[in-house]
């Protein structure tokens, strides 16, 4: 595996430290920033449940959810409220 990994990396033209796991993990941040359903991804990184991507890819999702709250409100008017 580690030489296919190798071959794959070269042709691609990725940094040497670029590790397998780096990918399937750029691929869970890219599905969720994406708005993909979580139940979903959490699927298909093979993961118990949501719970755990959310442990372990949930960092990066505070921007979104606010920019996603802020939508919200405005969509309904809610953000004139508070003004």
């Amino acid at each position: 595996m580690t030489a296919r990994w190798r071959t794959v990396r070269k042709r691609l033209g990725l940094p040497g430290k670029f590790r397998l796991h780096d990918s399937r993990a750029s691929k869970i941040n890219d599905d969720l920033d994406a708005g993909e359903n979580l139940v979903e991804v959490a699927a298909n990184a093979r993961h118990h449940n949501p719970g755990c991507t959310m442990r372990a890819y949930g960092r990066r999702r505070a921007d979104s959810a606010k920019r996603l709250a802020t939508a919200s409100a405005d969509r309904t008017g809610l953000s004139t409220v508070a003004a």
